[in-house]
Formats: structure tokens, C-alpha cells, sequence
């Protein structure tokens, strides 16, 4: 009968590479090493005692969650809370926020194509809610940064001709007399 090799234990190197390459497939979420060796050493301080589970918690609770992590600038996490949210609670009335402010978390992160995917789903699935219309204002402004002014352009015409009366509308009146 063959033996069969004892399992080894991971060196601090392996474990940075590892890390690395993590970071690479998912960059959002990624830790620096610095981070990743603070995160080995055993901390002299006591633990606090976590919060209670995300995964269970209401609309709201979620909702705010997420929202205090977009205002940290932790975009990643954000992200993450909104999407729980739009996972266990899809009928709720704050799912439309959460989209849109997914769109945002990407737009912060340069992620101007992922953005307007976002956007693209409140405008889809939610046409007439008050988000809309600054959901419509923010791809046309994610395609002027991407260079394509005359899409800006005609997507801010829309937003005026779909949203009369929005700030949304307003801004996108400012830009047009602008370019």
C-alpha cells in the first residue's frame, strides 16, 4: 500500500502569490500586500464581537449598509450589500436605488461600461421610477467620458424629452448648451 504524502503547510510567499492572483481575477476586491502580512500578524487587541449577519437582514437594513460603504469609498463591498439585497428581497421598494447606486459603485471605479450596464437595468426594469431618469443622465455622461459625445448627446436629449421636469432633465439641458 502507498502512503500517501502529508498535506504541507502554506508559506507566506505562496500565500501572497495566491493572493496576487486573486487579485487579478477579481481586482475590485483585491488586498495589498501590506495588508495581507498586517492580516498574518495575530492582533494584540481584542476582537469586537461581529455584526449580526447581512444575509438575513430587512430591505432597509441592507440598504443603508451598503450605502455607508459607498460613503467610506469602499465600492466593492457596497456593491456587494446591494446586489444581497436585490438577491433575497427582488420585490422590495428600495430595489431600484440599489441598482442604480450599483451603477454608481462602478462609475466611481472607472468602470464606465459596467456602469452603464447597470443603469441600463434600472431604465429596463424600472422606467417610471424616480431613478430613471438620473439612471438615463449617467449613461449618457459614462458615454462622454468614453469619447462618444454625439451618444451623450442624444441620450441627454432623451432624458429631456422622457423626464420634463427631473433635475436629471435640467442637468442634461446644461450639458447639451454646453457642448
Amino acid at each position: 500500500m502507498s502512503e500517501k504524502p502529508l498535506p504541507r503547510e502554506t508559506t507566506t510567499s505562496e500565500a501572497r502569490n495566491a493572493s496576487s492572483a486573486a487579485a487579478l481575477a477579481h481586482p475590485e476586491d483585491a488586498v495589498s500586500d501590506n495588508a495581507t502580512a498586517a492580516a498574518q500578524k495575530p492582533s494584540p487587541k481584542p476582537i469586537p464581537s461581529s455584526p449580526p449577519a447581512v444575509s438575513s437582514a430587512s430591505p432597509q437594513v441592507l440598504y443603508d449598509a451598503a450605502m455607508k460603504a459607498y460613503q467610506a469609498r469602499r465600492y466593492a463591498a457596497a456593491r456587494k450589500t446591494w446586489q444581497q439585497l436585490l438577491a433575497r428581497h427582488g420585490a422590495a421598494s428600495l430595489v431600484p436605488n440599489a441598482r442604480y447606486w450599483i451603477g454608481e459603485t462602478w462609475y466611481a471605479q472607472g468602470r464606465l461600461m459596467q456602469a452603464i450596464w447597470a443603469w441600463e437595468e434600472v431604465l429596463r426594469l424600472h422606467p417610471r421610477h424616480a431613478k430613471a431618469s438620473d439612471a438615463l443622465f449617467k449613461i449618457a455622461l459614462s458615454w462622454h467620458r468614453l469619447g462618444k459625445t454625439q451618444v451623450a448627446r442624444t441620450l441627454w436629449q432623451r432624458v429631456m424629452t422622457e423626464y420634463p421636469g427631473t433635475p436629471a432633465a435640467q442637468l442634461a439641458r446644461q450639458r447639451v448648451a454646453g457642448s
